[in-house]
């Protein structure tokens, strides 16, 4: 698909149907648009038009995941057993039990 082709049959609208259709998120959407503005897509072109507007994006990692939702990135708390109420702050401290501790240690500093 030309897209100069495509600018061209839009006319005077052309800035004003672009943004438009930019804002479609479903096949439908882009052909009812394109119909009333007197052009017909094939299947093909629609598939073009939805790839520039919904740019792939790829999946997040499970590590990401994780870090994003302060999951199992975090070490669970020696006394309390979970990692629910654990933050860093020079070490890592649970704000249930109080406890210190660096990722990994295993015994109780005290």
């Amino acid at each position: 698909m030309e897209t100069n082709d495509l600018i061209a049959q839009l006319g005077d609208n052309a800035k004003a149907v672009l943004q438009k259709a930019l804002q479609c998120a479903k096949r439908d959407d882009l052909l009812k648009l394109a119909a009333e503005h007197g052009i017909t897509l094939s299947e093909r072109q629609v598939d073009e038009l939805l790839s520039y507007s919904q740019p792939g994006v790829e999946p997040l990692s499970d590590s990401e995941l994780d870090a994003i939702t302060g999951g199992s990135d975090k070490p669970r708390c020696r006394r309390c057993r979970t990692n629910k109420h654990v933050y860093w702050l020079n070490g890592w401290v649970c704000r249930r039990c109080g406890d210190y501790f660096h990722k990994g240690q295993t015994t109780r500093p005290y």
